[in-house]
């Protein structure tokens, strides 16, 4: 089924494992636990990681226990034989002839994602570290025949490492267990959704360990994750942890634990961890289940898109065009064009669209009604390094560089002004939880990636403590001020949001 891609042990995808977090994988997943007469299973054991942590784990009581390992390399399966076999004559205690008879029938060489073994449902633990590998870089019809063979698990822009776990979680039994090191996409990504779906209802979270800064794969550019899960789970938290390299070896902490429930309630039911600060860690909790989220005050909107190339330059201009459908914009700028928001102060550059949608729908590029753009409204950036945003009273059109926000009926009902859903939502205790829990979101450079969805999801304090006058003084004065006096405005800004939230002042 296409193992080109994973032919050998330096082709993309493969990465194996430190023997120190193979240790922290098997122990959240209570391999040490393991009765007499258990099956593990390893979809794709590379050089044979896994199986050396089982020896060192169950030691003399593996010689009871069934393990079967996939690899489709077969070197590298060779290699992970020999490795098995030493590891069972002076863990397990085998002598060599039964150990080598052994490994042979533990590690078999082939295409896990092609053996069928998961309609037996047969195992009680499966783990390991599959194989990450994106749809864009695998053969086409590689790529064909996993969404033809695994259509559950290979939706959307996919990674080799979904069909593994999802076919592996199918291979495991009643009363079962897996834990795999992932990529922290598993976390995020819309095409990981039925990943995520199956660790929150059919085999539930236990445990979730943050890798991302630890640096574990020295040679690949991949930020992991360590996801641990048990079929019949009854309790409703899940462990976070961290791991962290110092002096070039792996420590791993625990640093409390989340409600699965706040996994569930959130956009695309995406995972996160928790800082590891205290302050900030207790913040987080704070808001997990607050009163009211921004999408119930406001309605954050998409904007305006070119989708073919040269139509930015036929309707973008560095100045008034002879049009009447001449709108100021904000975003125009190739490469500063974000730069147009500040917190709380719109920096105009001088830039135009002509916003002929008659000329746009002919162009085959519909440009949204523009009463989209109409005063007042917040404009917020798509792409920053912490949540930017301000307030729009002259009714500029926007770039997809940044959203629309304009009040909900509810926000107007409530008597919740735009001032206050802005002090809230620059504040240093949202860019806290947002990179907490949106922190996956992340790419190069630190900048995070703020979505319609996990923007209406960030938390508000009640509703009558967001009204009143001093809002609307404190951000108009924190618009206008710049250097010292505007520090001490957010200091203030700062101090009054942390109160609306009823927490102790940082």
């Amino acid at each position: 089924m296409g193992s080109a891609p994973l032919s050998s042990p330096l082709a993309p995808g493969q990465h194996f494992t430190p023997p120190a977090l193979v240790d922290h994988v098997l122990h959240l997943a209570g391999a040490a636990a393991l009765a007499d007469g258990s099956r593990v299973l390893e979809p794709a054991c590379g050089e044979g990681a896994f199986l050396l942590g089982l020896a060192r784990c169950l030691r003399r009581r593996l010689a009871h226990m069934e393990v079967l390992a996939f690899e489709i390399d077969p070197s590298a399966a060779e290699t992970a034989r020999r490795a098995f076999a030493r590891a069972l004559e002076e863990e397990a205690g085998l002598g060599r002839r039964a150990a080598a008879a052994r490994a042979r029938r533990s590690v078999v060489v082939g295409d896990f994602l092609a053996s069928g073994i998961w309609d037996e449902g047969r195992f009680d633990l499966a783990v390991g570290n599959p194989p990450f590998l994106e749809a864009k870089q695998m053969p086409k019809a590689m790529k064909a025949a996993l969404r033809r063979e695994h259509e559950r698990w290979t939706r959307g822009a996919f990674d080799l490492f979904v069909p593994f776990v999802g076919r592996a979680a199918e291979a495991v039994g009643a009363e079962g267990r897996l834990a795999f090191v992932l990529p922290n996409k598993v976390c995020i990504a819309r095409y990981a959704r039925s990943l995520r779906d199956l660790l929150l209802e059919a085999f539930p979270l236990t445990a979730l360990t943050d890798l991302s800064h630890s640096r574990a794969f020295e040679a690949a550019s991949v930020y992991p994750v360590v996801v641990a899960a048990a079929r019949g789970e009854t309790t409703n938290r899940v462990a976070i942890g961290l791991g962290q390299r110092q002096g070039g070896t792996l420590h791993f902490r625990r640093v409390g634990s989340l409600p699965r429930a706040a996994f569930q309630d959130a956009p695309d039911r995406v995972f996160f961890t928790l800082p590891e600060e205290e302050t900030t860690r207790a913040d987080v909790e704070a808001l997990l289940d607050p009163p009211l989220r921004l999408g119930e005050l406001l309605r954050i909107r998409w904007t305006v898109s070119f989708h073919r190339a040269g139509l930015r330059d036929r309707y973008l201009f560095p100045r008034r065009p002879d049009s009447p459908h001449a709108l100021p914009l904000l975003g125009a700028g190739r490469y500063q064009g974000n730069r147009d928001v500040e917190r709380y102060r719109i920096a105009w550059r001088g830039w135009w669209i002509d916003y002929d949608q008659s000329r746009a729908r002919a162009d085959g590029n519909p440009l949204p009604d523009p009463r989209l753009f109409r005063a007042p409204k917040l404009v917020i950036c798509q792409n920053a390094l912490r949540p930017r945003a301000a307030l729009d009273t002259v009714g500029y059109a926007l770039k997809d560089t940044f959203f629309a926000a304009h009040p909900t009926p509810a926000a107007r009902r409530l008597g919740v002004s735009l001032e206050a859903l802005l002090a809230v939502l620059n504040s240093d205790l949202v860019h806290r939880w947002y990179r907490s829990v949106f922190g996956m979101t992340q790419v190069r450079g630190g900048y995070l990636h703020f979505l319609v969805g996990y923007l209406g999801h960030v938390p508000l304090p009640p509703p009558q403590r967001l009204r009143g006058p001093s809002w609307r003084r404190l951000v108009r004065a924190r618009s206008e001020a710049s250097g010292a006096p505007a520090e001490r405005l957010d200091a203030r800004i700062e101090a009054a949001v942390r109160e609306a939230f009823n927490l102790p002042q940082g």
